[in-house]
């Protein structure tokens, strides 16, 4: 009776002692067991419409996965190719790509039928291979017609968990889970490739084969096109419905005016100007764009230099400032700094792949009421815009292991815009005093959609009466006459701007840049140029006339 007893008691303790041993959690203190250690269950995630139509794709694309080889593959090629500069595939322009069957010969994973599974694996195309698990194709349809931006990214995981780079798609233990990104929650929902739901923790980044399911944040819906095709069954739209919001999402778009440094990206007419002007009362750009000085006082606007967005920095505590842009927030939503409750005011911005960032321009009118204006948009990668440190750690039961990774923000780097290895064009325009007002203001914002909305604002700009366009001799020129605002005092202008703001953004600040500020300073210890700093209070940002022509 002993001997029979002992067996099950010592088959529980050994079960224990392995489920205990082999769990790999860290010892946490009651603060890090309530921010890593507390399972969200997959039933409490609020969705809305948006979130429930990438639910039902996420868990198409789950199981087709599985199932296809071939159509791993294409997702991990489709991806390599950053269309839009990083690792998306846009569905609606692969759905229709071709794929080769091969027989699935692996098990149910007792959620799907393996007949399911076998016809996904013979189909011949993106979509046919995820339309065997929709309940019917017009769900399907649905998805099509109301996320015409629905995108698969395939994340650049840290320590080198995973990467569109490293996916081996042979490779059975590769197939990745589907997580979807939600517009009412910074936790992340994902569909395992065996059919479990589970829900991945804002401030975590998983450290397993993963892809996500999102809206492109680089495209936009033509305007003059329809979103869907009404009169036939499918969406059928092509690259030619959808087009860039900047030209910097664009691997292919020319740049006929490049800006045009020198090793120290200070361009000598700058030089210059700082220092004729240095122990003189006078404006650098009176000379950049004029060469006025105190002999020369009239000159012609030089259209060689125009004004360029040189460098950009995250101020302040780099947590805060990484935490700020990582989160999806509306218009309404309260400052995460002043929000206790860590599922909203932390992330790990691991679904969103480079950050995107909207420069909205108010340049003025000199001649019209209605302001103009212009939107330059740019996106970076984090470990562009911090320095970042990681550490990975192993959690579940003996059935069920995950490795997680947590990120530190150490620091915030500066972007050196003119570097050719960012490959972005942040040029503006040419600082003319006879078309624009004398006073620039720049408003910057993370985005998360390209769902926007129009609002109407003013702005005022002070505007010169000495720069003014002249016939010289069969030439028509914008001069300068006299140096700063010449013998008229300068005049305050309210000018009305209707711009479009996306719906979905994190402010970052806005801040004033005037054509008489210097252009660059001179660092009294070092004795280096550099250009002149502003800050929004979270962005601190450079502009500076630089060379884009001779």
């Amino acid at each position: 009776m002993k001997k029979k007893l002992f067996k099950p008691f010592a088959w529980l303790t050994c079960i224990t002692i392995l489920t205990s041993s082999c769990s790999g959690e860290e010892p946490t203190t009651p603060q890090t067991q309530n921010l890593i250690n507390t399972e969200i269950p997959f039933s409490s995630m609020n969705m809305d419409e948006n979130g429930q139509l990438k639910m039902k794709f996420a868990e198409s694309l789950a199981n087709a996965l599985v199932a296809n080889q071939d159509l791993r593959r294409l997702v991990k090629e489709e991806a390599l190719k950053k269309f839009d500069k990083d690792y998306d595939v846009m569905y609606q322009l692969v759905k229709n790509k071709s794929i080769t069957p091969i027989d699935y010969n692996g098990k149910s994973n007792g959620k799907i039928d393996k007949s399911i599974l076998i016809k996904s694996s013979q189909a011949t195309t993106f979509r046919n291979a995820i339309l065997p698990f929709f309940k019917n194709e017009a769900e399907l349809i649905e998805i099509e017609q109301k996320l015409p931006l629905l995108t698969i990214f395939v994340p650049e995981l840290p320590l080198g968990y995973f990467s569109a780079e490293t996916w081996d798609v042979n490779d059975e233990n590769q197939v990745p889970e589907v997580a979807f990104r939600l517009n009412t929650s910074n936790d992340i929902p994902v569909i395992g490739k065996d059919g479990n739901k589970y829900v991945i923790e804002a401030e975590l980044t998983p450290g397993f084969p993963i892809i996500v399911i999102k809206e492109n944040e680089r495209l936009r819906v033509k305007q003059n096109k329809n979103r869907t095709n009404k009169n036939t069954k499918l969406a059928n739209v092509d690259f030619e419905n959808f087009e860039f919001i900047d030209e910097n999402f664009d691997p292919n778009a020319s740049n006929p005016n490049p800006p045009i440094v020198n090793n120290s990206s200070i361009d000598e007419r700058l030089i210059d100007a700082y220092n004729f002007w240095n122990n003189n009362d006078g404006w650098q750009r009176d000379y950049i764009y004029h060469g006025l000085t105190t002999t020369n006082t009239t000159g012609p606007l030089t259209r060689n230099y125009a004004e360029h967005i040189t460098s950009f920095r995250l101020a302040g505590d780099p947590k805060v400032a990484f935490n700020y842009i990582s989160i999806n927030s509306s218009p309404g939503d309260p400052d995460p700094q002043q929000v206790s409750d860590y599922r909203i005011n932390r992330s790990s911005g691991w679904t969103d792949g480079d950050f995107e960032f909207n420069v909205y321009c108010y340049f003025g009118s000199k001649s019209n009421d209605t302001g103009e204006a212009k939107i330059k948009t740019f996106g970076l990668k984090p470990d562009d815009l911090f320095s970042m440190s990681y550490s990975s750690y192993t959690t579940g039961t003996w059935f069920w292991r995950k490795t997680f990774i947590r990120t530190e923000i150490v620091a915030t780097k500066q972007i050196d815009f003119l570097d050719p290895k960012y490959n972005l064009k942040l040029q503006l325009e040419v600082w003319d005093l006879s078309k624009y007002g004398a006073d620039w203001q720049f408003k910057f914002e993370e985005y998360d959609t390209t769902v926007k909305q129009n609002i109407g604002e003013s702005q005022s700009t002070k505007i010169t009466a000495n720069v003014n366009g002249e016939l010289s001799g069969t030439l028509f020129e914008i001069l300068k006459v006299g140096l700063k605002w010449g013998v008229t005092k300068e005049v305050t202008k309210t000018n009305t701007y209707n711009m479009e703001f996306t719906t979905t953004s994190n402010p970052l600040g806005s801040s004033i840049v005037s054509f008489y500020d210097n252009a660059i300073n001179k660092n009294p210890t070092t004795g280096v140029f550099i250009s002149r700093t502003y800050s929004t209070g979270r962005v601190e940002f450079s502009i500076m006339p630089t060379r884009v022509q001779w």
